[in-house]
């Protein structure tokens, strides 16, 4: 089973590391290539945010069996994943295996970022983030 997900980097000054959001969940490769400009859109709490990002890099992972990744997203990711998948879950259960590949985007203007961070901060985080991927992917 393919699964697919567009996922922003930022450096958070406070984090110190690395921290990627996930944007976007596909069950397809949308083709997209180091350089290509991306639009995301997002809506945090009551704000709209429009940026335009950058793709950085390409990471292929695969999970001999895809539960781990599964088991670990939250009630509203595994919804996410379910309208993708409809039987995916159950299938991912029984052990299949999963080709997991993240496309990781940048802001090409930071100010946004941080503006989006500080709109998650006033609120409960609806995206889980992702820490400690690597910049560069082959």
């Amino acid at each position: 089973m393919l699964l697919c997900q567009i996922e922003m980097f930022t450096l958070s000054d406070l984090a110190q590391e690395p921290t990627y959001y996930i944007v976007g969940r596909f069950g397809f490769d949308p083709g997209l290539k180091e350089q290509e400009e991306v639009w995301v859109n997002w809506q945090v709490w009551d704000k709209v945010f429009n940026i335009k990002t950058r793709v950085i890099g390409r990471r292929k992972e695969v999970y001999v069996d895809g539960k781990s990744i599964v088991l670990s997203m939250s009630d509203n990711e595994k919804s996410k994943f379910s309208a993708i998948y409809p039987n995916g879950i159950d299938k991912l259960l029984d052990g299949a295996s999963l080709f997991l590949l993240r496309i990781l985007v940048e802001p090409k203007d930071r100010a946004e970022l941080l503006e989006i961070e500080e709109a998650i901060a006033q609120g409960e985080r609806t995206l889980k983030s992702q820490v400690e991927l690597p910049k560069t992917t082959q």
